[in-house]
């Protein structure tokens, strides 16, 4: 075996780096703990590719990795292995110290090759006219871009030690009140949650329909905004228009019904709309409302959000059930937890909090009044496994007929409960909440729930909506 060292020069590659790398493994087999993400793959020299895969086989097996032990484990001379050139890395072989210098000269080049072929494949499939559409390039582009970064040398473990010592940094961060945490402006939510959503984790949100699912979403949404953070909402179900009505009327207080039908002599909505605008056109972060709805497009959305705003806060999709699988073949719970992990994936990637809104399956809706479970969330478990805080909506309200709203019932109108039946950092509560389904409105409930008044004569009530 002959090392080729005429190999065409245009690809990024360093030879004398790869040679220090395997001859340092050859004098020190200690050092292979050190490069646990290296590939026989990230050398140039093919005959190094082999060298080192051998020297890897013989430390997972717990064997010497010495010259002597790599050239017969090669096959010796008659399978054309050079001991003479096995020698010479040995020979050329620096201090130890300067090992991870050149493991990572190695991988870096490596990841160049890789993106360099990459970006020659991407560039063959684009110039055909009749091939795969913009978007799938774009994914895939990403998802192997993606899987690049991936090859990056990992951080080493940590000690216990190194833990202490930050644990100690955030406690004293705590203390002067700096945290994780994204505020949802929702006093008792907030106080449950010890400040808030904390960033890098997925807060499930389920609902049977019309309970309030993209109000809560939105009020959370409007509250970090107001606060000066950077949000993104990927909505599935309404387009951004249909959004904004619902967020007007949550910010004048006047029905949504009068943005959706104006009335020239509606002279309170007109004096509204200028103060509005102007702040709803200052909210950092952006809207996406139009597919397609998967998991990589979240994923695109999320970091071009992030990228433009310079950082990314909060992000609420509504919802669950509306987003594609990335294999349409494969059952529908299955789409369901490669959406789920990857949603989870996203928020700690990122670093951002992550409101996700679902819907409850058929079964809850034949038990009003009664307190819902995790497995309600529909077609998938794995969203109550991967969440690490899952609530719920309760209205009953509107559970009612209209007699009773009328009368024993007329006091819970605006009454609903956040039901808290998971929280991998806290702790579980029923938490009151005021909600305004005429303003599309969700704030802190003030005082003790509402009691049920006596029943009177049945009668007409008044729609709950207009």
């Amino acid at each position: 075996m002959n090392a080729r060292t005429d190999l065409p020069p245009a690809l990024p590659h360093s030879v004398p780096a790869e040679h220090q790398v395997l001859g340092l493994l050859m004098l020190n087999p200690g050092l292979l703990d050190h490069c646990e993400h290296l590939r026989p793959a990230a050398f140039f020299v093919p005959d190094h590719r082999t060298i080192f895969a051998t020297i890897r086989a013989l430390g997972d097996k717990h064997q010497s990795t010495d010259l002597v032990s790599v050239f017969e484990t090669m096959g010796g001379a008659a399978k054309g292995c050079d001991l003479t050139y096995l020698n010479d890395l040995c020979t050329a072989a620096t201090a130890a110290a300067s090992f991870p210098t050149h493991v990572a000269r190695v991988t870096d080049l490596w990841r160049k090759r890789e993106l360099l072929a990459v970006l020659d494949r991407v560039q063959a499939q684009a110039m055909e006219q009749h091939g795969q559409s913009a978007d799938m390039l774009i994914a895939a582009v990403r998802d192997a871009v993606e899987e690049l970064a991936d090859l990056a040398p990992p951080d080493d473990v940590v000690t216990f030690g190194q833990v202490s010592q930050e644990w100690c940094n955030v406690i004293e961060n705590r203390l002067r009140g700096v945290t994780r945490a994204v505020p949802t402006g929702l006093r008792d939510l907030d106080a449950l949650l010890d400040g808030g959503m904390e960033r890098g984790t997925t807060f499930v949100l389920g609902a049977r329909p019309s309970r309030g699912k993209t109000a809560f979403g939105l009020t959370i949404m409007r509250n970090v905004a107001c606060a000066g953070g950077v949000v993104g909402v990927f909505s599935a179900e309404m387009d951004a228009i249909a959004l904004t009505d619902r967020n007007a009327a949550a910010m004048t207080r006047l029905e949504m019904h009068r943005f959706r039908r104006p009335n020239e002599s509606d002279t309170s909505m007109w004096e509204a709309l200028p103060s509005f605008a102007q702040q709803y056109s200052t909210f950092r972060g952006g809207i996406v409302d139009r597919g397609p709805f998967t998991l990589a497009t979240l994923n695109a959305k999320a970091r071009r959000i992030r990228r433009q705003h310079r950082g990314l806060d909060l992000l609420v999709v509504d919802y669950a059930q509306l987003l594609d699988g990335a294999d349409p073949r494969a059952n529908r719970n299955m789409q369901l937890e490669a959406i789920s992990r990857g949603i989870k994936a996203l928020a700690k990637e990122l670093d951002v909090a992550v409101l996700l809104l679902a819907q409850l399956n058929r079964a809850s809706e034949l038990r009003h009044g009664t307190r819902y479970t995790l497995a309600d969330l529909r077609d998938s478990g794995s969203l109550e496994q991967d969440a690490d805080v899952v609530a719920f909506l309760h209205y009953e309200y509107l559970d009612k007929s209209e007699d009773e709203r009328r009368n024993e019932w007329s006091c819970f109108a605006w009454y609903s409960e956040l039901q808290v039946a998971k929280a991998r950092q806290g702790r579980v509560a029923d938490i009151p909440v005021l909600f305004q389904p005429e303003y599309m409105r969700f704030a802190d409930w003030d005082g003790p729930p509402p009691e049920r008044a006596k029943p009177t004569q049945p009668g007409k009530t008044k729609p709950l909506f207009d």
